[in-house]
């Protein structure tokens, strides 16, 4: 299982959120794992399609911490009511703003299901032509793997988005990551795989994902790489083994502070590497990891 970044998604159920402390911090449920993209919650579906209390902040947030961001969209029977309206909403919260893994269409209210494909599907193609003509064209879909696979009308979607984010979670779900048996890389590109993960920064509940594709590269692959503080996650994650006691340091510079240390056989995940530096929630010597 190659993974190309770990995530978050959010919206004001996580009230404020210490955005410094995510990205330096990140995971804590999963072994400090960094938080490379996070998927914010844009407009309500109803009252108006109002923005979220806490977009604003939670997007300046990412994009002051070099966190790649993209948006979902929840979709119910005011979507189906009047998608026009429900997009023209987004396009005016979005403002023009870049978004580095685009804009998500969340599949999964009983009013979908009630209401039938069809009106599923008319309800995409109307949002999706004012959302294009806005500038915006990275669009996927999220759902659990119930309506991926029993639901939605799958060949009819697939032929129109490439971009799929399928939640699906252990029964004993303590935010930590499921076995790879489960193998949600043949169906998702990107892949929620915790309600209760737990965060440095956000109090109570957090949902967790991973990025298989690098989405925040090839969706942003159009964006100046300068602006908006856009840094794309291309590296990909490993896990090593520590073969000695080893100091974690503030930068990778011999002399930098020490901000932790490691025992000696510990596992740790690597996100960057700098000559002989690797980056796990602060720089290690390479020459200690297998």
């Amino acid at each position: 299982m190659i993974i190309a970044g770990y995530g978050i998604d959010v919206s004001h159920h996580q009230g404020k959120i210490n955005w410094q402390k995510v990205a330096r911090l990140g995971i804590t449920s999963a072994g400090n794992l960094p938080v490379n993209f996070s998927i914010l919650k844009c407009i309500y579906e109803s009252q108006n399609h109002r923005p979220d209390e806490r977009f604003e902040e939670n997007y300046q947030g990412c994009i002051n911490n070099a966190i790649n961001v993209g948006i979902y969209v929840y979709h119910a029977s005011a979507s189906l009511a009047d998608p026009v309206a429900e997009a023209e909403a987004l396009v005016r919260t979005l403002n023009g703003r870049k978004l580095h893994l685009g804009i998500w269409h969340d599949l999964e209210d009983k009013s979908l299901r009630a209401a039938g494909n069809l009106a599923i599907h008319k309800m995409l193609k109307i949002e999706d032509e004012i959302l294009k003509s806005h500038g915006y064209t990275d669009i996927g879909i999220y759902c659990s793997k119930y309506w991926h696979d029993s639901v939605l009308d799958k060949k009819y979607l697939k032929a129109k988005y490439k971009y799929w984010w399928i939640a699906r979670y252990l029964k004993n779900d303590l935010g930590q990551i499921p076995p790879e048996s489960m193998s949600p890389e043949k169906y998702a590109d990107t892949w929620q795989f915790s309600s209760k993960g737990k965060v440095s920064g956000i109090a109570g509940n957090v949902d967790l994902d991973v990025d298989f594709t690098g989405l925040a590269a090839a969706m942003a692959k159009d964006l100046p790489k300068s602006e908006d503080g856009f840094i794309p996650s291309k590296q990909g994650i490993k896990t090593v083994k520590v073969t000695n006691k080893l100091n974690i340091r503030l930068s990778p510079e011999l002399g930098d502070n020490i901000i932790g240390q490691l025992p000696n056989g510990a596992k740790v995940n690597v996100t960057e590497t700098s000559g002989k530096w690797s980056k796990i929630e602060g720089w290690v010597s390479t020459n200690y990891l297998t």
